[in-house]
């Protein structure tokens, strides 16, 4: 998604279990690492 000058990344999920206790803990650092590659991809 892409308004003015930013791009946003934007993911949805459906989580059935309680594994995490908000979407904050699903988002860990080798996810983290994915995410900035992707966006370094993008440029």
């Amino acid at each position: 998604m892409q308004d003015a000058d930013s791009l946003l990344f934007v993911e949805v999920r459906y989580r059935a279990g309680t594994r995490f206790d908000g979407h904050e803990q699903s988002v860990d650092y080798h996810k983290q690492r994915r995410l900035c590659a992707a966006a370094g991809h993008c440029f």
